[in-house]
């Protein structure tokens, strides 16, 4: 029997049609999470592209970072950008901070499960 490979929630959400996702490869430090996803978030506000916004906020927590073990790739190179990278128009920015909660809900629903799966 043959598999189809490596599949994760990206996937079911480029399936049901969502046209961009900020995904990670990787179980994700949770303070480096946070800090990237603010600075990502501020640089959506401010009109970068998707792709670009997710450098910018990258290169902000490695200047950080600097000179800690938190300047390794494992806490900031989890986080990539699928699909659509195009900015998000301006008179949309209410949304940002509504899909920014449901995505936040999800990916802190998603662990919470999974942990509690873990420990029993």
């Amino acid at each position: 029997m043959t598999g189809e490979g490596v599949m994760s929630l990206a996937r079911g959400f480029t399936y049901a049609g969502v046209p961009s996702i900020i995904t990670s490869l990787w179980k994700a430090d949770d303070l480096a999470s946070k800090k990237i996803m603010l600075a990502f978030y501020e640089e959506l506000k401010n009109g970068q592209p998707k792709d670009e916004a997710l450098r910018k906020a990258k290169l902000r927590f490695l200047e950080q970072a600097e000179g800690t073990d938190k300047s390794l790739p494992y806490y900031w190179a989890t986080f990539i950008t699928i699909g659509d990278n195009t900015p998000i128009p301006s008179e949309s920015s209410p949304y940002i901070w509504l899909i920014s909660l449901l995505v936040l809900g999800f990916i802190i629903f998603y662990f919470w499960k999974k942990n509690k799966q873990e420990v029993i």
